[in-house]
């Protein structure tokens, strides 16, 4: 299914930070990867830097991590939607699958009749440094239902 999902983004044939592409994958690797995350032995690589132009003519970074570790990430999110996806408000649209802006705005223009005006606030930055890297582990620990987890 991880495999699957990858494949189908027009992405899949650039090369990863050690020049893999999604076509030098094979069942055998695949099942080494899924056995090294079973057997908590598997180690991500760091990923390769490159400098893509934004359309205001400025640079960006952007990191391309190898396919092996794009299929063990990949898996680790699987897992963690299965785990947590029910757990989720009807009303939260982010990041969710099948669900963002337009069916929150589409909610909105649905369910919330009456409403005459919104006020709109910029939280990006509320949460950078004041959540305790401690603390999230140990709320997600606390939470996570899988059969086993370790963090850092």
């Amino acid at each position: 299914m991880a495999y699957g999902r990858l494949y189908s983004n027009d992405g899949a044939m650039t090369p990863g930070a050690d020049g893999e592409t999604l076509d030098d994958m094979s069942l055998g690797k695949i099942g080494r990867i899924i056995d090294a995350l079973r057997c908590e032995r598997y180690r991500f690589a760091p990923v390769r830097r490159v400098w893509i132009e934004k359309k205001n003519g400025k640079l960006r970074p952007l990191g391309l991590p190898s396919w092996s570790d794009k299929l063990a990430g990949e898996v680790i999110r699987l897992l963690l939607e299965a785990d947590y996806e029910p757990r989720f408000s009807g009303r939260s649209h982010g990041f969710r699958p099948g669900r963002g802006c337009h069916t929150a705005l589409t909610e909105v223009a649905v369910g919330w009749t009456g409403i005459t005006w919104f006020i709109e606030g910029d939280i990006s930055d509320c949460f950078g440094s004041q959540i305790s890297y401690e603390a999230a582990c140990q709320a997600f620990a606390a939470t996570c239902t899988g059969d086993s987890l370790t963090l850092p």
